[in-house]
């Protein structure tokens, strides 16, 4: 008797063993879920870092949301294939995320596990698709949003419209925006002023549609599509380049739909497939290998 005793006891031992061994292999980070909009100034900090957004949520207005340095924050990946029902962020107050060079603050795809681990705990069941047109999840997307808008070293990846702004204003220091369906939209009297954008490897890079854009110490390169630009003009919109670089683009470097004004200065518009710019309905097109530096 006493010797079953003690078999029992050593099986039973080496069943906790086991499972403590297997969870501490397979353990992953603690993440905070958001599920409801936001309401109140809120602060998301590194404590409660990655958080994951669960749908398309609002901060609103009146209210501001602070990101720290730091900070990743992936969306959850709910949509059917038309990239309307996705998880993401609309803004109606103000948003301030201030990373730093040491410390940037990620936006990503719930099954992005390069940036901050497994967060969903399901190994490789789950990776994003960089050539899936409608992305991950939404993007961060500004509706006449209160006062000025305040991002500074960020990373954006695997959304379908990265950053869009209606009606708003935005300081943009230092952006990295890769596989995404498009990195940024400025519309409709927006006035958003980028300086340091490094934008690879998305569908879509830059659009201004009757809005307000300056581009300075920027790189634009490398599309996955074969069609507009690197930077994309309509409706009579206003953008200023500057010491910038947009490059290998399959249809022109800047594409001008026309009626729209563009000052280029100091920057360089080469290896594009077709033309360096291209200005609908008018005959005039710069080779592949222009460049502009004046």
């Amino acid at each position: 008797m006493f010797t079953i005793k003690r078999l029992r006891f050593l099986f039973l031992f080496i069943i906790i063993f086991i499972s403590v061994f297997a969870f501490a292999s397979h353990r992953v980070s603690a993440s905070t879920l958001v599920i409801d909009n936001i309401t109140v100034d809120t602060r998301w900090s590194l404590a409660g870092s990655p958080y994951v957004v669960s749908k398309y949520i609002s901060v609103a207005s009146g209210v501001t949301l602070i990101v720290d340095p730091g900070v990743i924050v992936k969306f959850n990946v709910l949509g059917t294939g038309n990239g309307f029902d996705f998880s993401g962020l609309s803004i109606f107050g103000k948003i301030i995320a201030e990373g730093t060079t040491e410390n940037k603050i990620y936006f990503t795809s719930l099954w992005n596990d390069s940036i901050g681990g497994d967060t969903n705990e399901d190994g490789n069941a789950t990776v994003p698709d960089p050539y899936t047109y409608y992305g991950d999840w939404r993007g961060i997307h500004f509706f006449s949003a209160e006062g000025e808008q305040l991002l500074k070293n960020i990373v954006l990846s695997h959304a379908m419209l990265g950053l869009f702004f209606n009606n708003s204003s935005a300081t943009i220091e230092g952006l990295e925006a890769t596989l995404n369906t498009t990195d940024l939209l400025v519309y409709n009297g927006s006035f958003v002023n980028v300086t340091k954008l490094k934008s690879e490897n998305s569908f879509g890079s830059v659009y201004n549609n009757a809005a307000n854009l300056i581009l300075n110490n920027s790189l634009i390169e490398n599309s996955l599509s074969t069609i507009g630009g690197g930077v994309n003009l309509s409706n009579n919109s206003h953008t200023t380049i500057q010491n910038t670089k947009i490059a290998h683009y399959y249809k022109a470097g800047i594409y001008d739909a026309g009626g729209n004004t563009v000052n280029i200065s100091n920057s360089e518009i080469s290896n594009n497939f077709y033309y360096g710019i291209f200005v609908a309905n008018n005959t005039s097109a710069s080779p592949s290998q222009y460049v502009v530096n004046n």
